[in-house]
């Protein structure tokens, strides 16, 4: 009975983990954005609700990367305009 009851708790603690870790990186990872870092890069595998949360993070950090990449082009490109404007 007792090595049932220390294997339950091992094995409720291995799955708890499994959970846990990758949340409280995905946490730490979007605390990150919205403070505005976008050289994050989400790390957490898994073809589960966790990993799939966590490839579409990615997803939106890319995506944010690249639109911002694009408003920069365009504003120099506004800015260029204003000058020859001038």
């Amino acid at each position: 009975m007792l090595l049932f009851c220390a294997f339950s708790f091992l094995l409720a603690y291995l799955v708890s983990r499994g959970i846990c870790r990758p949340v409280a990186d995905l946490v730490q990872a979007n605390r990150l954005l919205a403070d505005g870092d976008l050289r994050i890069a989400i790390n957490v595998a898994g073809n589960d609700e966790i990993g799939q949360l966590a490839d579409a993070s990615q997803q939106m950090v890319e995506n944010l990367r690249n639109l911002i990449g694009e408003l920069a082009g365009t504003s120099a490109q506004v800015a260029a305009a204003s000058v020859q404007l001038h």
